[in-house]
């Protein structure tokens, strides 16, 4: 009798306890409340479609860099010289394949390459219109009609304002931009009308080239969305890189010196180099300008032969060398040979500042010519490649997508360049005292296992 009077008092308190718990934890729903919920809910699914979207995220950075740039230039925009002239310039390009595809990693690079070229091409573009501007204004006079279309339609317009200029200030035009007279004299006005346009487009074509040497990235992002990236880039230029550029390429120490860090203080962790594409210039430990071009590179190839995943994996590392290598020379020799007087650069640069004034050309077709420019200027380009040292790698590391990627780090500076200076003429003191003959090499047993070392340099 007990035991059943103990459950029933049980059961009441239970179901006592689950009435005052249910009537305090389920609040009433009105129609208020319930469209408050499905309100937060939009704007919930909303902000996680954003964020997946890879060119939006990118767009987020882009806002966050300008944002930040404002803080001391209220002004300040992309394009917009800050005020000490310099320029920066933002890109993005998506990556061809997706994440699944053996030769992503490898088109992750393509990617950089072409988002860092449409920003140079960007640049450059800027750049030309601007001279013709300048060159209208000074040349043919503030009072030149049309003037307001030169920077978005730059060689059409200057074809007009030649087309109103009389012969003998066409002939003295033709003079300042170093036409030799035998071209000109005697001709029609028409063909003097023609030889102008060509002169005076290349003249500022190259003009807008070497205005744009010594552009860097300063920053590079890699969104993506599922299995789906896109590279984005920061590009900086002005006089403070174009004179740093010449510099280099004269290997003479600049002026400019301030507070610097060792490549152990700034070196990015392995993870967060599989974001860095391209040279960057930052000040070493002894406050000198110095420049680290990052180079990756993948490997395609998924089977199970270990010779031939070596074979693949060795590659990988020679081009993320090679590539790496490839940006500081960029940065360092267009200083001087942007310039020069190879018909192939002046020829491609006339066609791509053609097509830029050209409304209907589309973004991809400005970009392939900036290609063509830059394969052109490539085979124009040389480097003495010393004062180039390794600072990391090349190592394979893993990527998020699961790929394996060749990461090698690649330094320039004066204090290298001192050091093989020094090198030279050390080899010449020995060379006078005579050979020095090699170490014998240690037997080296071929019997179970262990590690077979090769000969040590260090003396």
């Amino acid at each position: 009798m007990k035991t059943e009077l103990a459950i029933v008092t049980f059961m009441a308190v239970s179901l006592a306890f689950a009435q005052e718990f249910t009537l305090e934890e389920i609040p009433e729903v009105t129609a208020e409340v319930a469209a408050a919920e499905n309100d937060d809910l939009a704007i919930k699914v909303g902000a996680t479609v954003e964020a997946k979207d890879a060119s939006a995220l990118l767009e987020e950075k882009f806002d966050e860099f300008r944002a930040e740039k404002r803080k001391t230039h209220a002004q300040w925009d992309w394009g917009t010289p800050d005020e000490r002239g310099d320029i920066y310039i933002k890109a993005e390009w998506s990556v061809d394949l997706d994440a699944t595809q053996p030769e992503f990693v490898k088109t992750r690079w393509f990617a950089f390459e072409k988002a860092y070229m449409r920003a140079l091409a960007d640049y450059i573009t800027d750049t030309y219109g601007k001279f013709v501007g300048k060159t209208i204004s000074s040349e043919f006079g503030d009072d030149s009609t049309d003037a307001g279309n030169i920077a978005e339609k730059p060689s059409a317009t200057l074809r007009e304002k030649i087309g109103m200029l009389a012969e003998a200030k066409i002939d003295k035009a033709l003079a300042a931009e170093g036409v030799p007279e035998s071209q000109y004299k005697g001709k029609d006005l028409v063909a003097k009308k023609e030889l102008a346009h060509d002169a005076l487009t290349k003249s500022m074509a190259k003009r807008a080239i070497h205005d744009a040497s010594g552009c860097i990235p300063i920053k590079t992002f890699e969104a993506f969305n599922d299995k789906n990236y896109r590279i984005g880039v920061i590009i900086k230029g002005g006089p403070q890189c174009k004179s740093l550029a010449k510099c280099f390429k004269m290997k003479k120490r600049p002026m400019l010196v301030k507070s610097g860090k060792s490549w152990g203080e700034i070196c990015p962790s392995e993870q967060d180099m599989l974001q860095e594409f391209g040279a960057r210039l930052y000040f070493d430990e002894t406050g000198t300008p110095s420049l680290i071009s990052y180079g990756q590179f993948g490997t395609s190839y998924t089977g199970k032969n270990k010779a031939m995943f070596e074979r693949f994996e060795k590659q990988a590392k020679h081009q993320a060398i090679m590539l790496a290598d490839s940006k500081i020379s960029e940065f360092i020799s267009s200083m001087m040979d942007a310039t020069d007087d190879s018909p192939e650069i002046g020829i491609d640069m006339q066609d791509a500042i053609s097509v830029y004034s050209d409304d209907t050309t589309s973004e991809d077709s400005r970009v392939a010519i900036m290609d063509k420019y830059r394969k052109s200027f490539k085979v124009t380009t040389s480097m003495d490649m010393s004062g180039i040292t390794t600072v990391y790698g090349p190592k394979m590391v893993t990527h998020p997508s699961g790929h394996k990627v060749a990461i090698v780090v690649r330094r320039w500076s004066f204090a290298q360049v001192d050091a093989i200076k020094e090198m030279g003429r050390l080899e010449k003191e020995v060379e006078k005292r005579g050979a020095v003959q090699p170490a014998a090499k240690p037997n080296q047993s071929t019997d179970g296992s262990g590690v077979r070392s090769g000969a040590t340099y260090d003396f």
